[in-house]
């Protein structure tokens, strides 16, 4: 079952236990792939679909950061529920450990010898975990390991 069988099951089961909440946020991810979709010409991959939900989720945390500042812990509640749905989608990220030892070994194949390299070391890293971590985590971890090179 790919991922956008997976999230039509999900988004079908939710109406049938009328959980309006669920329905709305997968109804929402749906429109978000449709539109990625428009956008790029072309049905989605799984990849891609796990691009978009990725981005679905930092707007989200992006905007419990605005709620907080408003004094709406409704809207926080609601959005880190959303959260957690979405998140059900993507893959299970890497541990530290584990995404150490990748950006290690891709900063040595590449030869990076510093902050410098930050852009290619990153971009090559990227394409290489390919959706499977946030990329502001993987930024960190990249910039400690280019630090210490």
């Amino acid at each position: 079952m790919n991922l956008t069988e997976k999230i039509s099951a999900d988004l079908a089961e939710a109406m049938k236990k009328r959980d309006a909440a669920a329905v709305d946020t997968l109804r929402m991810l749906r429109a978000q792939i449709k539109n990625t979709e428009i956008e790029k010409g072309h049905s989605l991959s799984d990849t891609e679909i796990v691009a978009a939900t990725r981005t679905m989720i930092k707007q989200l945390r992006d905007s419990i950061e605005e709620f907080t500042r408003g004094a709406r812990a409704d809207l926080v509640g609601k959005a880190e529920a959303e959260i957690k749905l979405l998140s059900g989608f993507l893959p299970p990220e890497m541990t530290d450990d584990e995404l150490n030892a990748v950006v290690r070994r891709i900063i040595g194949e590449l030869g990076a010898s510093g902050p410098q390299d930050f852009g290619k070391a990153m971009g090559a890293a990227a394409a290489a975990l390919n959706g499977r971590v946030d990329g502001s985590r993987l930024a960190a971890i990249v910039r400690a390991a280019l630090g210490s090179v």
